[in-house]
């Protein structure tokens, strides 16, 4: 089942999750930033963020699950339609 994280800053990522937890807990920083300090400190000198699971098989099936501080809006679930599009419509290489 497909996962995907909304950022408290309106960042789309798919997640590769085998067994998605309840919440999840980031820093509050840009997705772009955590990705670069993870290999370098375990612990993140930023407040963190609790996001939450949200099952979204009766509104958007292809979605699956969404993590999000609040409950997804219809402009959430567009936005990763959106992204979720434009990933399907790259060639892929290899």
């Amino acid at each position: 089942m497909e996962c995907w994280l909304i950022t408290s800053r309106s960042e789309v990522r798919r997640l590769d999750i085998d067994e998605p937890p309840e919440e999840l807990c980031l820093p509050d920083k840009p997705l772009t930033d955590i990705d670069d300090d993870a290999p370098i400190a375990s612990i993140q000198d930023a407040p963190y963020i609790i996001y939450k699971r949200f099952d979204l098989p009766d509104e958007a099936p292809r979605l699956g699950i969404v993590y999000a501080v609040t409950a997804p809006t219809v402009g959430d679930i567009q936005i990763i339609s959106a992204y979720r599009a434009g990933e399907e419509s790259r060639p892929r290489l290899g």
